[in-house]
């Protein structure tokens, strides 16, 4: 016993080294600068079958939630599985495997994201509801009929089928009129069944029609907290101005001569586009660092959509100054001292890269609309790439090259698009593509941006006239007014449904 700790103090170091190097991230910053234990991702297999049956589930919806996270989902095949990709930024986080189709109770269980931990199989417990009809139909069978007068027996609704019920004794008796009914002739095979309503929440036993759409997931049923503030770039008397107005419509700050705001995820830093004369530069609001100071090339005053990194010490932008050919994408260090930026390249071809309206994911990933410019005679392959890395081989995402790119949260990105005839919010999932279209009013909805806990969208709309904030959750939903926009603000730029952006602060 004496040689106990010799022995294994080596393991308890080790222990005590791997708790110092695990850090926690909140809202949409999954990042961290320098990461000790780099994740990797995987796929996950998991056959969804019947409990009582063995019979495999098909088109069951399989969702994995992860607090902050953007939820990942899939649809079973005709074999019972779903396969989902788990990025490295969800592994090892605890989560909720959720199981969703008609005919089966839903099926939840706390899991961790690993490979270890996470099941095979999932066994789905048939829905009350297919007993309820069983007896129900069972109660249509005809019999023989008495020669006295029949008793109809209500049937209980599904969420009382524990056991099998026993009628109590003071059963009410149906006694038809008995005006020239003959005796014992069989009820006719019209004659209603006596069936008691069922409550509007009970869910029915119809089997789904084969083309009945499935929805990805279920929507929220609650509503997140909204709480924070948003950057709002509007234009009064001429002069451009982003004004600060926290979620209950109060306004706490105004700053001249800006547009294109976009707020850092995990601190109260502002990065704006200046506009007009001297102020025509990227501009910093930075609490720690005093009055706001410009970045970029001192040079150039074309600078453009600037976006943080995930990890809030880093803004990427796009430049139309320097190449008249199209604009350029630029990574950029601010601080009082700025300087030119990086210039984004790719890896393959002539390695230059045209792009606008950039956004850096998690894991050093890039988002831009452009044209395939470093394949030389592919200029006119156009749409949303993604590249890892700057020098990576870009992945196209979309053919669309009009979608306007303005917030990412991890792996889920918001676009507005203007193809259904009027401007609407859009996810896609730069993981799995997946696409959600969270908004369809007969009004424009845009310039939308992700809440910083990863729950929500708020977005721009003139529905009824009027021009407000909106919000909606990251699932969809139906969309609530946060505030209006009072007059005295002013009024969205004529381009601004194209050109600019709401950012959500906290």
């Amino acid at each position: 016993m004496r040689n106990w700790f010799p022995k294994f103090w080596p393991i308890k170091l080790l222990i005590l080294a791997l708790i110092l190097i695990i850090n926690s991230a909140t809202g949409c910053s999954t990042a961290t600068p320098t990461p000790q234990i780099t994740p990797s991702n995987f796929s996950y297999l998991v056959q969804v079958q019947a409990k009582d049956t063995d019979e495999n589930v098909t088109r069951a919806e399989v969702t994995i939630q992860v607090t902050g996270k953007a939820p990942i989902d899939a649809i079973t095949d005709s074999k019972g599985i779903a396969r989902i990709f788990i990025p490295a930024s969800y592994v090892g986080q605890p989560g909720l495997l959720i199981v969703d189709t008609k005919r089966y109770e839903r099926y939840t269980q706390n899991i961790d994201l690993t490979k270890a931990s996470l099941p095979d199989v999932v066994l789905l417990e048939p829905k009350l509801v297919a007993v309820a009809t069983s007896l129900k139909e069972s109660a249509k069978t005809p019999t023989t009929a008495p020669t006295s007068t029949p008793t109809a027996t209500p049937i209980p609704p599904a969420e009382t089928l524990i056991a099998t019920p026993v009628p109590p004794t003071n059963t009410p008796t149906v006694t038809p009129t008995p005006t020239n009914t003959p005796t014992a002739t069989p009820a006719p095979t019209n004659t209603p069944t006596v069936t008691p309503i069922p409550p509007t929440n009970t869910p029915t036993a119809s089997p789904k029609p084969p083309n009945s759409p499935t929805p990805i997931r279920p929507t929220p049923t609650e509503t997140p907290a909204v709480i924070g503030r948003v950057a709002i770039p509007l234009v009064l008397g001429g002069e451009p101005r982003v004004y600060i107005i926290s979620t209950k419509g109060v306004k706490l700050d105004v700053l001249g001569m800006a547009r294109q705001p976009d707020y850092a995820i995990n601190a109260n830093k502002l990065v704006v586009n200046g506009d007009q004369d001297k102020l025509d530069k990227l501009r910093v609001s930075d609490p720690t660092k005093g009055a706001p100071f410009e970045i970029g090339d001192p040079g150039l005053t074309n600078h453009s959509h600037p976006a943080w990194s995930p990890d809030g010490t880093q803004v990427i932008y796009d430049d139309a100054t320097i190449d008249p050919a199209g604009p350029h994408v630029y990574i950029n260090v601010p601080n009082i001292a700025s300087g030119p930026g990086t210039e984004l390249e790719t890896g393959i071809g002539t390695g230059q890269l045209f792009g606008q309206n950039p956004l850096w994911a998690t894991q050093n990933r890039f988002v831009f609309r452009g044209c395939n410019t470093w394949q030389t005679g592919q200029g006119g392959d156009c749409g949303i790439w993604l590249m890892q890395e700057n020098g990576g081989t870009p992945l196209k995402l979309k053919d669309k090259p009009d979608y306007i790119l303005t917030d990412i949260c991890d792996d889920l990105l918001t676009y507005v698009s203007s193809e259904t005839g009027n401007w609407n919010v859009y996810t896609l999932n730069i993981v799995t593509g997946a696409t959600r279209q969270l908004t369809s009013n007969p009004a424009a909805d845009g310039l939308a941006t992700i809440s910083p806990d990863g729950r929500s969208v708020a977005f721009l709309s003139n529905l009824g006239g009027v021009l407000a904030v909106w919000y909606v959750g990251i699932n969809g939903g139906t969309p609530q007014k946060m505030f209006n926009i009072r007059p005295e603000w002013g009024d969205l730029r004529p381009d601004g449904w194209s050109e600019e952006k709401l950012s959500w602060g906290k």
